[in-house]
């Protein structure tokens, strides 16, 4: 047999997870100072991969919430900035396109009621639209 520690999966990684990560917060209480998780460090402790931790960033966010502590490695609220950042401008985008149909209506809307006023058949443009399509 070699010396390498065989690498926690599952649910004992979960359990390893959150009593490294809650040792660490005890210690840094105990300091008077405030916990600030730090990837690698876990990483160590716990002996896994940084790359393990971050497909455990959800179990990992959870026991930071619970205990209030801080995270200078922010995998997830990256991700996060980065769909708000996307959502804002499609959102611009979307109003832009919105402001342009509703110009596009009102100059329609005018040009159908300017036809009419002339006495001129708006409905014979659609009868004859709907025989070249087919």
């Amino acid at each position: 047999m070699t010396g390498e520690k065989k690498q926690l999966r599952g649910k004992k990684l979960e359990i390893k997870l959150r009593s490294v990560i809650g040792q660490m917060i005890a210690i840094e209480k105990s300091r008077g100072k405030e916990y600030e998780f730090i990837a690698k460090h876990v990483a160590e402790q716990v002996g896994c991969s940084r790359t393990t931790l971050m497909k455990y960033n959800p179990l990992i966010e959870e026991i930071l919430a619970t205990t209030e502590a801080g995270k200078r490695s922010k995998y997830g609220n990256i991700e996060l900035t980065n769909l708000r950042a996307q959502v804002n401008s499609l959102k611009d985008k979307l109003t832009k396109k919105d402001q342009e149909i509703a110009e596009l209506r009102a100059e329609r809307f005018e040009m159908y009621d300017r036809l009419l006023k002339e006495g001129i058949d708006v409905a014979s443009f659609f009868r004859e639209s709907k025989n070249d399509s087919v």
